[in-house]
């Protein structure tokens, strides 16, 4: 792997020119946060070396519950690899190989990041070898790389959604409320960015939930309360009139706390089911990536459970 640092170097500035008959890039999401990344170019390249040599020294030694910092990093280096291909082309997804985000990918489903080796697949030269999936989803959950977009699905609950590939799915989980409901749980994470005050970095979160069975006032009351957003007023949605969300900023937050956490949930009701998006960031991080809690609220589809929903 020591030979890395120096493929990598050369692999700087071989990207090329936008195919002016390329699709939109990302299409149905923001490209206003693909700019300041957090590291440059050279920091990205001899930086992913580094921690892609550390990781095949140690990733046998980190047990799952301590994966979260190591893959926020490596998203980090990734977010900061697509920012500086996108101002150079044009493009989010790379049109040739990228030995750069091939390197970084290869962790990413080693560290509980699904759909990792999809990525790896696609921007790796021809002549190496395949990666196999190593972290297959749950249940009848789906996910597919089209393009620059990862296409999440579950035919049994009847919904879909598609997301940047740079965003980091990393739970899926079923659980019954103490409400006594059942829900589905899934939890991505946003693009990285600095805080308000500049001190630090971290990625937002957006977390989807859907229940089959919960009545709405009570589905709505419980999470409401869970996420300590009791008696706080609704607002319209800006790119949503029809449905409403309630914020709130907890301005002591953290072990020293000086930061500030914002927490958004919006909930409506499709056929049978519930539906929510919980959104939550630092100051700074959270209003860098706000327009993706939206963006991802409308890049969802839905169908009758048992049925997955057409391409949109």
């Amino acid at each position: 792997m020591r030979f890395l640092i120096l493929s990598l170097m050369i692999a700087l500035g071989t990207h090329a020119a936008a195919d002016q008959t390329e699709p939109a890039p990302i299409q149905g999401y923001t490209t206003e946060t693909l700019r300041n990344p957090i590291f440059d170019a050279a920091h990205t390249a001899v930086n992913t070396a580094r921690f892609s040599n550390w990781l095949t020294e140690n990733i046998e030694k980190i047990p799952p519950q301590k994966w979260p910092p190591y893959r926020e990093h490596l998203y980090e280096l990734i977010n900061s690899q697509i920012i500086q291909n996108y101002d150079q082309t044009g493009l989010v997804m790379p049109k040739d190989d990228d030995l750069i985000l091939m390197s970084l990918f290869m962790w990413a489903e080693r560290l509980g990041v699904y759909g990792g080796a999809q990525v790896y697949n696609r921007v790796r030269p021809k002549g190496i070898e395949v990666l196999p999936v190593s972290l297959p989803l749950p249940g009848d959950f789906q996910l597919k790389l089209e393009g620059d977009l990862f296409h999440l699905s579950t035919a049994q609950q009847g919904w879909k959604v598609y997301y940047p590939y740079f965003f980091m799915l990393h739970d899926i989980r079923a659980i019954r409320t103490t409400e006594g409901h059942t829900a589905a749980i899934i939890t991505l994470s946003t693009g990285t960015a600095w805080h308000t005050d500049q001190t630090g970095k971290s990625q937002a979160t957006i977390m989807l939930i859907v229940s089959p069975d919960a009545e709405p006032a009570a589905f709505e009351s419980y999470w409401n309360k869970l996420f300590g957003l009791e008696g706080i007023s609704s607002a319209k949605l800006a790119t949503r009139a029809d449905l409403a969300s309630r914020h709130v900023a907890d301005y002591s937050f953290g072990p020293n706390k000086d930061k500030t956490l914002h927490r958004e949930f919006t909930s409506w009701r499709t056929g049978r089911r519930m539906f929510g998006v919980m959104y939550s960031g630092l100051d700074g991080t959270y209003q860098w990536n706000h327009r993706h809690f939206e963006d991802f609220i409308n890049a969802m589809s839905f169908s009758a459970p048992g049925v997955t929903p057409k391409e949109q």
